[in-house]
């Protein structure tokens, strides 16, 4: 089965939402919107980083691998 990787870019805020969802390296622009909603459908599920026991806005890549049929 084969299969297409794109690299999704974003950031997490304190309180675990995501905020500037872009696609960083994209395999067709069929697929890249669909991976901007799969990792936007993550907001307020992520971890926010942490700094000094503080917690902080943190920007971090996420690959999101389609299997095609």
């Amino acid at each position: 089965m084969p299969e297409a990787r794109d690299y999704t870019a974003c950031g997490t805020l304190q309180n675990g939402s995501v905020t500037n969802c872009e696609v960083v390296k994209g395999v067709t622009p069929v697929l890249d919107p669909e991976a901007l909603r799969v990792v936007k459908t993550m907001s307020g599920k992520r971890k926010p980083g942490q700094f000094g026991g503080e917690e902080i806005r943190m920007k971090y890549h996420l690959p999101i691998t389609f299997s095609l049929k």
